[in-house]
């Protein structure tokens, strides 16, 4: 019963110009069920970092969080799913950030 075997574990990571990211996530294959969290962080650290009109978008929309302003310089994302299609540990994940009304990046996010 409850047989860890059942849970992968994987870790991705990638950087573009300003931001770098991690996603973290454990998938339960025999019950089709992920838990995980997107972390984002803008490399020019700053406790007064304001970003206006800031939108993420990973993998073309499958998950996305839009917010007139943003202050900070890291965002978590938490995904958790149970019955989904769950991450493939063989693709790569693609982020993309906008901000400011002019600025936007992609963060190929690889398997580590």
């Amino acid at each position: 019963m409850g047989c860890s075997s059942d849970n992968k574990y994987l870790d991705f990571a990638g950087e573009s110009e300003n931001w770098q990211g991690v996603y973290t996530t454990t998938i339960n294959t025999e019950k089709s069920s992920e838990n995980g969290k997107y972390l984002l962080s803008f490399k020019e650290t700053s406790e007064e970092v304001e970003f206006k009109n800031f939108e993420i978008i990973i993998d073309n929309g499958e998950v996305e969080q839009k917010e007139v302003i943003h202050k900070g310089s890291t965002v978590e994302i938490p995904v958790s799913c149970s019955g989904c299609a769950v991450t493939d540990e063989n693709e790569d994940i693609r982020v993309t950030i906008k901000w400011d009304d002019v600025y936007e990046e992609t963060i190929l996010l690889e398997r580590k």
